[in-house]
């Protein structure tokens, strides 16, 4: 157990911060461990009966059941069905708390969103409706919304409906991907469905279009606010995202794919953005800049087109993604990078703004090593694991971006399970054990010999023992949270571990040990963003002591008593 903590310690204290200069900015970095690199801690896990494939989508569905913990959803992927899975009193229950029959795999995370803009959450899931025409079975699709604060599994009747049938005139369409952004940037969300196929009266067309559904107070699903068309028929593997890619207040639009072309065919891909307006009416009807990729100048993004997750390792706001290299390189473009124009980039190689080798992929993960949330890490999937499964690697961020070495990783026989990959879907999850850091959720459907599928929860954030009986793990409040920190053991020999919520709008930024009379013992200045510092005390004298922990303004915002023995 001393072990296991010392690796513990060490995640929670690395330094994001201490990155190597870039010699260039297509300086090779091979991905490498840090000698520190640790095993991130499975806390909550479930695995699939044979056949069932447990983990094909999962998502936040936020804290439902008002614990202070977000809860999520997974699916079955056997018989589509979304179930729920809450934190009470601090425990992860096993047994889902209510489930929804979808029958349908995309969105593979539930959709939520403030639609109005009063802080009521909707959260909402898919089911797949099939239409015969002409003995062919066609798709369409009603998204089902449920309201978040009267807690899910007690509504019997949702509180809004969408079906594609009935928007648009299409006899067909089903949804290859619906996001949740303020597009507007006025404070409630907007909902995106987004088509890359539709049958019409008879005739299918595969030119991607965008429904989009403007929040406010008269939100409303019966028919689109705007509507975005592709120019060109899509051929395979088409993707869409959304996020910050220029820099102003108004979330942008990437769409990519192979598209066909002419005859002879030909399947050239293409990425296509719109560029965020301050009115969803101001937005272009068809795209605002589109890049061709052709070797040997671009990336190699063949058919097996990869998802492209934006993430902002660097901290400015604007988002980066990485690109495949026909070398087997990864190659990242920061769309913040001084001196390019995000409207008019080439997207070549000699543009890319990084270079990475030694994994493939790019994983979203959100801030879990950083409790100020400036930078993210980024996921990296590659080998190196025990049984030869899928590892997933973890890169922190920083003002360079994403560090080459890095810092955390899991994989399925890691953790002394049965080898295989585990990575097939995942999502942050804020908060999800109730102290305030981000946790990751991985699933994968095809795991295991009979597809019985698995997901798992990796704990991001500084490890405070509480499911440690010997720990004597203690609570410290604030006037901010009842719980801000924590510290332990308590009374204490060698070294006294102080540890604090990862969503202090209130952070310590000086700690200071007093003895009985009130002159200083040690004082040391601490990094908010680390959540934990350690006080080594082991040639202390016996005795009773007092830990003051101050703010940036030097205000006193907690303090408690401490034995030494």
């Amino acid at each position: 157990m001393n072990t296991y903590y010392r690796f513990l310690r060490a995640f929670a204290l690395l330094a994001v911060l201490s990155l190597c200069a870039l010699t260039s900015l297509l300086a090779q970095n091979e991905i490498v461990p840090n000698p520190n690199a640790i095993l991130l801690r499975n806390v909550w896990m479930v695995q699939g009966q044979p056949g069932e494939k447990v983990g094909a989508g999962l998502g936040s569905v936020g804290d439902i059941n008002n614990s202070g913990a977000d809860d999520f959803a997974i699916l079955n992927g056997n018989d589509g069905q979304w179930q729920v899975f809450v934190d009470s009193q601090g425990v992860r229950l096993h047994t889902p708390t209510w489930t929804f029959d979808s029958g349908a795999g995309v969105p593979w995370r539930p959709v939520v969103g403030d639609f109005r803009g009063d802080g009521n959450v909707w959260v909402g899931f898919t089911r797949a409706d099939i239409r015969l025409i002409k003995d062919v079975p066609y798709y369409t699709a009603r998204l089902f919304f449920y309201e978040q604060r009267n807690g899910l599994g007690r509504q019997e009747e949702p509180v809004a409906v969408l079906n594609t049938a009935t928007n648009q005139d299409s006899s067909s369409a089903y949804p290859w991907e619906i996001l949740v952004s303020d597009i507007d940037a006025d404070g409630d969300d907007d909902l995106l469905l987004v088509f890359g196929s539709f049958l019409r009266k008879g005739a299918r067309t595969a030119k991607a279009e965008i429904w989009i559904y403007e929040g406010g107070p008269n939100f409303q699903l019966d028919s689109p606010s705007v509507v975005l068309k592709d120019t060109q028929e899509n051929y395979s593997d088409f993707n869409a995202t959304i996020g910050n890619l220029d820099g102003d207040p108004y979330p942008d639009i990437l769409i990519a794919g192979n598209y066909y072309d002419g005859i002879p065919a030909t399947y050239p891909v293409r990425m296509k953005f719109w560029w965020g307006k301050s009115q969803l009416s101001n937005l272009s009807t068809n795209p605002d800049y589109a890049v061709e990729f052709s070797d040997p100048d671009y990336p190699r993004i063949s058919f097996a087109l990869p998802f492209l997750p934006l993430f902002d390792a660097d901290g400015d706001h604007i988002a980066e993604f990485m690109l495949p290299g026909a070398d087997g390189a990864w190659y990242t473009y920061n769309m913040g990078a001084v001196e390019k124009n995000p409207h008019n980039r080439a997207f070549t190689l000699a543009d890319a703004d990084n270079r990475y080798v030694g994994y493939t992929g790019a994983y979203k993960v959100g801030y879990l090593n950083d409790s100020l949330r400036r930078y993210e890490m980024v996921g990296r999937l590659g080998g190196g694991s025990p049984g030869g499964d899928a590892r997933l690697v973890l890169l922190s961020g920083g003002k360079f971006g994403a560090n080459p070495t890095y810092d955390s990783y899991y994989s399925a026989s890691d953790d002394g399970l049965q080898s295989g990959n585990v990575f097939a879907a995942g999502a942050t999850i804020p908060n999800c054990r109730g102290t305030g850091w981000d946790c990751y959720l991985t699933g994968n459907g095809s795991w295991g010999s009979n597809n019985q599928g698995i997901v798992v929860l990796l704990e991001g954030g500084t490890y405070i023992p509480t499911d440690d009986t010997t720990s004597t793990v203690q609570e410290i409040s604030t006037q901010e949270h009842p719980a801000a920190f924590h510290i332990w053991p308590n009374p204490v020999r060698d070294e006294l571990y102080i540890a604090w919520r990862g969503d202090l709008k209130n952070p310590p930024s000086l700690l200071v040990v007093y003895d009985i009379n009130g002159r200083e013992v040690v004082s040391g200045a601490v990094e908010a963003w680390r959540g934990e510092v350690l006080w080594r005390c082991a040639d202390v004298s016996a005795g009773t002591y007092f830990l003051t922990i101050y703010n940036t303004n030097g205000t006193m915002i907690a303090s408690t008593t401490i034995i030494k023995q």
